[in-house]
């Protein structure tokens, strides 16, 4: 009998484990779409900006030049008065839409994009460059 009790106490505790480790992988998972979504829209923003085009935050108008940073939403254009450029992603249950800032002058951007991680969220940052987490 007492061996019946440790083999259920040994499989609570590794399935304790298993459910931890899953939860920090679906984590990671959701900070990585709203990161791979971010990157994808890169490209396109670089070329608004080399077509002399704004950024497109939320009402379709320019992004904020400076500090600070304007909201953009799902699915509206990503560039001001322009459509062959795409819209802003969405990220599904992944992540919130975040901010913009867009200097047209030198071709200069910065996105975000907030991944809901639970408790501590992890904001995705993108430039020219590529994407970072903080």
């Amino acid at each position: 009998m007492v061996e019946l009790l440790v083999v259920i106490a040994i499989i609570g505790i590794l399935s304790t484990v298993a459910v931890v480790n899953l939860n920090s992988a679906r984590n990671k998972a959701r900070v990585a779409a709203v990161q791979g979504s971010l990157s994808a829209v890169i490209p396109a923003i670089i070329l608004c900006n080399n077509e002399n085009a704004a950024i497109a935050q939320t009402g379709g108008t320019a992004c904020a030049i400076a500090a600070p940073a304007t909201a953009w939403s799902f699915s509206s254009n990503l560039c001001v008065g322009h459509t062959e450029f795409g819209n802003w992603p969405s990220f599904g249950n992944n992540g919130t839409a975040g901010t913009c800032i867009n200097v047209p002058s030198d071709g200069s951007f910065t996105i975000t994009g907030v991944a809901e991680t639970g408790t501590t969220d992890t904001t995705v940052t993108c430039t020219a460059t590529g994407c970072t987490t903080s």
